[in-house]
């Protein structure tokens, strides 16, 4: 049976699948684990950064002036904060998320956290937790440990639209090389004679591949 001739060497998009899952989401994620969150190389105020959506809803309250930190080129992180109020108490909202990648971020986690301002205080640390869970929420990530600085260890499971862009980035390159270099070594081959699939010596004589099959009319006339 003739062999169908492809274009795109199937080896090609098996690798460039595995380096695009590589560094679009394992690097991410190992870095994540890896960094301290105590230290920073780049510390600048930001403007007062509204919550998200999803974060305050149907609650007065006021955003503050955030914090964007930054550590070259893998993570960055926004601080958000805001003034919330719950039962008749005060609490100022902290939503820390941190993202990860390059040359885009591909993903991030959140963190939640407060602190009780003026009015009726939370009766027990159990309130508290209800407060960030259920009126705010809580860590979009899988927690595995702590870490530096008393901040928990998390695993960012939210994808950013820099998730795609990375993939994209690595494996087209590799497609694209892969491709040009089939199509280099296969006119060198029927240049020279031989078989542009397995480079058969004997397959100009007769015409077809006796080793692969090639020689198919398709074939010929490519």
């Amino acid at each position: 049976m003739a062999r169908t001739r492809r274009w795109v060497p199937m080896w090609s998009i098996v690798v460039a699948a595995m380096a695009a899952l590589v560094w679009a989401v394992v690097v991410p994620i190992a870095v994540a684990l890896l960094h301290d969150y105590s230290v920073w190389s780049h510390s600048e105020p930001g403007d007062a950064l509204p919550m998200p959506s999803w974060l305050i809803e149907d609650d007065a309250h006021e955003p503050l002036a955030g914090d964007i930190r930054v550590t070259p080129p893998f993570v960055r992180r926004v601080e958000r904060q805001a003034t919330a109020t719950w039962r008749g108490g005060t609490y100022d909202v902290y939503y820390e998320e941190v993202q990860f990648g390059w040359p885009f971020k591909s993903l991030s986690m959140s963190l939640v956290g407060a602190r009780h301002l003026t009015g009726t205080p939370p009766t027990t640390s159990l309130e508290y937790v209800n407060f960030l869970h259920d009126r705010i929420g809580w860590r979009a990530g899988i927690v595995v440990g702590r870490g530096a600085g008393g901040w928990p260890t998390v695993i960012p499971v939210v994808p950013k639209w820099g998730l795609l862009a990375n993939a994209v980035l690595v494996a087209l390159p590799i497609v694209i090389a892969a491709t040009v270099w089939r199509a280099f070594v296969h006119r060198r081959r029927l240049a020279e004679g031989r078989c542009p699939m397995c480079g058969y010596e004997e397959a100009a004589k007769l015409g077809s591949c006796a080793e692969c099959g090639w020689g198919t009319s398709e074939d010929a006339r490519a």
